[in-house]
């Protein structure tokens, strides 16, 4: 596994970096959430644009937004997130103009990671959906822009195979980091997740990101003994998963991992 480096921080397997993720309805409610994070600990951005109310300017509010972040923190990592409906996302745009955004923030170099879910490259709906997004990893990644694939299940955690299956597809799909994170049922789904996380991190040429959801799952999110996950998340207000501890407790969590 090679790690990845964006300006100051380094994406390694294992390294649990702590994303704090937005999740606004207005950019001015962006504008205030940025204020609070000022002297906080965490290491990377990431804007869950779904959670903004739709208008018809949705597109020049993104822009603003996008640029407002890194206006203020220059130097952190920002995550580009407009979640699919079908795999957690909070509005539903109609998937011609869900691309529309993304080919957007693309073209403007808006993000230096992009999350795109996996659902666009296995189960697109028609195959005009389906080469779209490869052209965009093509374009995003010539434009220096990273691509996060993602994964979710939101009802359970499939077996172990399966998992490591998911993250070698993301791989090869061309992702520069890979994303699973699945439902915690009983206790042993979320031991059967950090297992697959510890075996990926051994042939996985890319590094990736491993999440439990539900309470079960919030030791997945800091568990640095049993787990090789190199982002952790944590909300800045509202959750934008199931499980997620907020960001000053996941920091604490962290800190007493590592005594």
């Amino acid at each position: 596994m090679k790690p990845l480096k964006i300006g100051k921080v380094i994406f390694d397997d294992g390294s649990f970096n702590i994303c704090a993720t937005l999740t606004p309805g207005t950019v001015e409610e962006l504008r205030k959430d940025l204020n609070t994070l000022k002297g906080r600990a965490f290491s990377i951005i990431e804007w869950r644009a779904d959670s903004l109310l739709l208008t018809s300017r949705l597109s020049e509010e993104i822009a603003t937004g996008m640029r407002l972040i890194k206006e203020v923190f220059p130097e952190k990592p920002l995550i580009f997130t407009y979640r699919w409906k079908e795999e957690g996302g909070q509005t539903s745009l109609e998937p011609k103009e869900l691309f529309r955004i993304r080919r957007e923030i693309v073209e403007q170099n808006l993000a230096d990671i992009l999350d795109i879910e996996m659902y666009w490259f296995r189960n697109a709906q028609n195959e005009e959906n389906l080469d779209a997004y490869f052209s965009l990893v093509k374009e995003a990644k010539k434009k220096g822009m990273k691509v996060l694939l993602s994964w979710h299940d939101f009802s359970n955690t499939p077996d172990e195979e399966q998992l490591l299956r998911i993250f070698r597809t993301q791989e090869k799909l061309g992702a520069n980091l890979a994303k699973v994170a699945v439902a915690a049922v009983v206790e042993s789904d979320v031991d059967r997740l950090m297992t697959a996380s510890f075996r990926i991190a051994q042939s996985l040429t890319i590094p990736h990101i491993a999440l439990s959801m539900g309470d079960l799952g919030k030791r997945s999110r800091y568990d640095r003994k049993r787990s090789m996950t190199c982002v952790t998340f944590a909300p800045v207000h509202n959750p934008s998963a199931p499980g997620q501890l907020p960001l000053d407790e996941l920091h604490e969590r962290l800190n007493e991992e590592q005594e």
